[in-house]
Formats: C-alpha cells, sequence, structure tokens
C-alpha cells in the first residue's frame, strides 16, 4: 500500500504535533511507502514562500522532498472533472484541490492520508484514512 499524504497531515509532521512524525516512520522510514502528491507540494511551500517558513522549507526539503516525485496526468484531469461534476449534481461544493488529490489518489491506487475526512467522503473509489482521530 502506498499513502499519499494530504497537507495537513505534512504540517502536522513538521509542527511534531498528533503522533503524526511516528506513524509515518512507522510506515516505511525510507519512504517508499509513502509520497506528497503535487498538490499537497504546492500548498505546503507556497505557505512556506508567503510566511518566509525557511527552517520549515529547510525540513520539508530533507524529509518530504524526495517522496514528491509524482506528477498529475491528463488522466487525472479527466476524472477530476467527472468527480466534481458528480459532486454537484449531488449537492456537495468540492474544492478543486481536493478533487485532483482524489483523482490523483484514485488513478494509481493510493491511500489518501488526510485529516479533512469529510472533504472525501463523498467521492467514490477514494481510500482515505484519518490518522488524527
Amino acid at each position: 500500500m502506498v499513502y499519499a499524504f494530504d497537507t495537513n497531515i505534512i504540517s502536522f509532521d513538521i509542527k511534531n504535533l498528533f503522533g503524526i512524525r511516528e506513524l509515518i516512520e512507522a510506515v516505511n522510514p525510507n519512504g517508499d511507502e509513502w509520497l506528497v502528491p503535487p498538490i499537497s507540494l504546492y500548498e505546503i511551500k507556497r505557505g512556506f514562500y508567503l510566511n518566509n517558513s525557511g527552517q520549515k522549507l529547510e525540513y520539508f526539503n530533507r524529509r518530504f522532498a524526495h517522496t514528491a516525485r509524482a506528477k498529475l496526468d491528463v488522466v487525472d484531469f479527466e476524472l477530476a472533472a467527472k468527480i466534481y461534476s458528480e459532486l454537484i449534481r449531488q449537492g456537495h461544493s468540492p474544492e478543486d484541490d481536493d478533487i485532483f488529490q482524489a483523482a490523483f489518489c484514485i488513478n494509481r491506487g493510493y491511500t489518501l492520508v488526510t485529516h479533512n475526512p469529510k472533504h472525501f467522503e463523498h467521492i467514490p473509489g477514494l481510500k482515505y484514512e484519518d490518522w488524527v482521530k
């Protein structure tokens, strides 16, 4: 199983909250079974650059940057558009970043680790876990 970390999980690791650091290490300390999806990479780094958080950026680059190897593809955007349309029809108000995360994980068979399960619970085919409970 490969775990893809939502932005909030990465943030909890950086802040050393909720035992996330230890949970990640327990999965696989070399990072072979977890990764940072492109959307999480964007969200976390934009916050560092906006807030001039050099120390946090340095930590992220040491801890996670080597796992940010996957790319969004045309098939991800196609699936994201379908998911978005279906959720709107059902009366939900999805955020684009969440839909991209979901499509990315579904297309690759990854499990999304997030502390925002409500953002993802209506997306069919998405496997997700909340490690913070």
